[in-house]
Parts: structure tokens; sequence; C-alpha cells
């Protein structure tokens, strides 16, 4: 046992550290295109990309005063997303089935009607709550 202890010792520190796991990418250092590449490759859901959306959304929100709503389904609608592309590459019809946007997080001005429960406003208090 004790002839072994030095050798044991000598591959420990001779074997290669663990690859740490890449540092997340923030969604302003990427394009859309980016994040949809990193998704389809498996790197990050469309639930993660929408979450990194949200935060800077929150964390720019007092000072920037851009966006008025935010969907409370988009974190939800994300997962649906990763749930319907786990699926579709497992029937082999994900190419070529999916718009560009499919998935992906994206801000409407508030003057275009949506399915969802945002307001449509245009901008006017006499439209508030519509």
């Amino acid at each position: 046992m004790r002839r072994l202890l030095p050798l044991a010792v000598a591959l420990a520190l001779a074997a290669p550290a663990a690859a740490a796991p890449p540092p997340p990418v923030s969604v302003a250092d990427q394009s859309m295109a980016e994040s949809r590449a990193d998704v389809e490759a498996g790197r990050r859901t469309f639930e993660a990309v929408t979450k990194g959306y949200l935060e800077r959304i929150a964390r720019h929100a007092g000072r920037l005063k851009a966006v008025i709503a935010v969907n409370p389904n988009a974190g939800g609608q994300a997962q649906r997303a990763d749930f319907v592309l786990a699926n579709d590459r497992r029937s082999r019809a994900w190419r070529g089935t999916k718009g560009a946007l499919f998935g992906m997080p994206i801000l409407i001005k508030d003057n275009i009607e949506t399915l969802d429960p945002m307001a449509t406003t245009a901008g006017s208090l006499a439209l508030a709550g519509n």
C-alpha cells in the first residue's frame, strides 16, 4: 500500500483538471441567431434565454422605462417551446417546421393585439386596461 501511495499522488497531480462549465452567456452578448443556435445545439434552453431577457428587463426597468408590461406567461411559453423542441427532435420534424422566432422571447409594441393577457393600449391612457 505504501508503494502505491506515491504513484497515486503522482497520477492525481498529473491528471488534467476537470473542465469547468463555461460561464453563462448574457443575452446582451448574443444576437437572436446565436441564442437560437445555442438552443438548437442543446447548450441553452428557450426557458434560459427567456429568463435572461426577463432579468435584464428587470435590472434596467427603473432607469430605462422601455418595457411597460411583461407577459406573465413568458416562462410557461418558453417551457412549452422547450418541450416541443425536444419532442420534435425525436420525431425528426424539427428542421424547417418552426419559424425563426419559435420559442424566442420578443418585444412587441403595445399597439399590436396578441392572444395573451397583455393590454393593447397604443401608449394611450384612454385604452388602459384594454
